[in-house]
């Protein structure tokens, strides 16, 4: 609040354990709280990868689909990384935003396996039918310092130009103030 934001979202990788409390102080600060997770989903190219996804509801009824998707990865997966399917998500992804991550997202495992560009719209396109079109964005990130980051990023504003698929520009967050970068 002090910063001047009016929102404020937490998405952390498969709980949401911090939704309740940032709901409640942001709602008592005026600040709009973005209830989300970061999750993991098996990889359709290689059974041995997860990509990255983030969650975000965007009513309430997104919010209950956001606690099933993440219960069932967790009690499906018991003691391994929790993670679901493309399956599980068609069945809970209304009133869901679906961002598609950076550098570890299936869309940029596509392009850096040099898949073709009919080949990676295909996987866009398969999420905006899960997620509803104007529900699935392709996450942009500058970040020189995470490898090929910069070349995802160029080749998602490439087909953003070419076909106009949403994107949005993010920046992990992980401390508000320089101090707190020893408790991250």
């Amino acid at each position: 609040k002090s910063l001047g934001m009016s929102a404020v979202a937490l998405t952390d990788t498969w709980n949401i354990h911090g939704l309740h409390e940032l709901y409640k102080y942001a709602k008592e600060e005026g600040i709009t709280p973005i209830l989300g997770a970061e999750i993991y989903t098996q990889s359709e190219l290689d059974e041995k990868l997860l990509h990255k996804l983030v969650l975000l509801a965007i009513s309430n009824e997104g919010y209950k689909n956001l606690i099933q998707i993440v219960t069932k990865a967790s009690l499906d997966n018991a003691g391994k990384i929790a993670r679901t399917n493309l399956e599980i998500l068609k069945q809970y992804s209304a009133w869901l935003v679906c961002l598609s991550w950076p550098v570890s997202s299936e869309i940029s495992y596509y392009i850096l396996s040099w898949k073709s560009e009919h080949e990676i719209c295909n996987r866009i396109e398969l999420y905006q039918d899960i997620f509803w079109m104007e529900n699935y964005f392709l996450e942009l990130l500058y970040h020189s310092d995470i490898p090929k980051q910069d070349f995802i990023t160029d080749k998602l504003i490439d087909l953003h130009n070419k076909y106009d698929y949403p994107v949005v520009a993010c920046q992990n967050v992980y401390y508000v103030e320089v101090d707190d970068a020893s408790t991250q």
